[in-house]
């Protein structure tokens, strides 16, 4: 699948790219720089960097599979941050 079409990837039209992922556990800090064992954002965000593409923002809904608590509370994190980083046109919608 083109990178255009990933469900997982938006891109503004300022040339920002968000990326959306779902994890069982908690692997990034509150900075979203990664904790040792986040393999995945450095990966990403290097991939990301290859394409040309250097603004990237992640939006991870992690800690799934704690609890049923965890599983709420990060998906109500997630949702805020998507609602901070949408832009109005996309809230207007």
């Amino acid at each position: 699948m083109p990178l255009r079409d990933d469900p997982a990837v938006r891109s503004d039209h300022d040339g920002t790219h968000r990326y959306f992922a779902a994890r069982g556990g908690v692997y990034s800090d509150v900075a979203g720089a990664g904790k040792p064992h986040d393999t995945e954002t450095p990966y990403i965000r290097n991939f990301f960097g290859f394409l040309g593409m250097s603004e990237v923002q992640f939006v991870h809904a992690e800690g799934l599979a704690i609890s049923e608590a965890s599983k709420e509370q990060a998906i109500a994190r997630a949702h805020a941050q998507i609602d901070r980083l949408a832009p109005a046109q996309l809230a207007a919608a």
